[in-house]
């Protein structure tokens, strides 16, 4: 899966930040769950409607 199909850039949501596609979560919001240490079953629990290629 090529990473462009899940993480967009939107000039009417989020001003423009990058966010994984059909939510307005950010990418840095992501990143920084894994530099506190989560895991993908963490925040894949946490965060049911996104998917293991949305990590």
């Amino acid at each position: 899966m090529n990473w462009q199909d899940r993480i967009v850039s939107d000039p009417d949501t989020l001003f423009s930040k990058l966010r994984i596609r059909g939510t307005r979560i950010e990418d840095e919001f992501i990143l920084g769950l894994f530099v506190y240490g989560w895991d993908e079953v963490r925040m894949l629990e946490s965060y049911p409607y996104l998917i293991p290629a949305d990590l």
